[in-house]
């Protein structure tokens, strides 16, 4: 729960209802880092960061997460 709030705090709420905006990616991309830095092995996060590089633009970037997720799956 503290980290939704964290990452609702930190971007004054979700925009349309959850959705992300890809100009936001960065700012996703930089809070689930930081949340993986505690969880490492969560595979949620690590979905989540493989799904916000790849919706960015930068496939080759969301590999490794992507990877990790399927080794733990």
């Amino acid at each position: 729960m503290r980290a939704a709030r964290t990452f609702s705090a930190a971007r004054g709420g979700l925009r349309g209802r959850g959705i992300v905006v890809a100009s936001d990616s960065p700012v996703y991309e930089q809070l689930t880092r930081g949340l993986l830095e505690s969880h490492a092995e969560s595979v949620p996060l690590l979905f989540n960061l493989g799904l916000i590089l790849f919706k960015s633009g930068q496939p080759e970037r969301a590999r490794d997460p992507l990877e990790r997720v399927l080794l733990r799956a």
